[in-house]
C-alpha cells in the first residue's frame, strides 16, 4: 500500500518514481526481493494495473447511492480510460509502464479543467489496486461463509 515518499507498494511489486512526459505518465516497477522482473512478475503487474480504478468506481458508487458520505472523486478513473503501455526494461531488470489517454479519454478531456493527464492521477489509482484486491476477497469471504 504505501512505502516510502514516491513508492507505492501493491502486493508484492513496488511501483515508483511517476512522472509526466508530454501526454503521458510514466513509472517503473520492480518485484520485492528480487534483483529482477521476470517474464512472469511483468505479466503480473500488468494484470494487476487492469484494477486500476475500480476501487474509486466503488466508492462513487457508494457516494451516488448516499449509502457514504466520504468524498467521492468526482474526477477520472478506470483503467479503460488509459492504454497501458509495459515494457520489460532487461538492462535495468525493471518493468517500465507508460500511461497515456484513450483516444476517446483525450477527446472527452479537451476543453476542461483536466484536459492533461498528472501522475497523481496515475499514482492514486494504484495505490488503490490493493483496495480493491482486499474488498474483492472480504467479498468471496462473506459468500462462502454464507453458502
Amino acid at each position: 500500500m504505501g512505502g516510502e515518499s514516491g513508492q507505492i507498494r501493491v502486493r508484492h511489486f513496488i511501483f515508483h518514481d511517476f512522472s509526466e512526459h508530454g501526454d503521458s505518465v510514466h513509472c517503473v516497477v520492480k518485484a520485492l526481493g528480487k534483483r529482477e522482473m521476470s517474464e512472469k512478475d511483468t505479466s503480473e503487474a500488468s494484470k494487476l494495473l487492469e484494477d486500476m480504478g475500480k476501487w474509486e468506481s466503488f466508492v462513487r458508487l457508494l457516494h451516488d447511492l448516499k449509502i457514504s458520505e466520504s468524498e467521492s472523486s468526482g474526477g477520472y478513473f478506470g483503467g479503460d480510460r488509459y492504454e497501458v503501455h509495459p515494457y520489460l526494461n532487461r538492462l535495468n531488470g525493471v518493468l517500465e509502464v507508460t500511461f497515456t489517454l484513450t483516444e476517446e479519454e483525450a477527446v472527452q478531456r479537451r476543453g476542461t479543467t483536466i484536459a492533461e493527464m498528472k501522475k497523481d492521477e496515475i499514482e492514486n489509482q494504484v495505490r488503490n489496486i490493493d483496495k480493491w484486491h482486499n474488498f474483492a476477497a472480504f467479498i468471496k469471504f462473506a459468500k462462502e461463509m454464507v453458502n
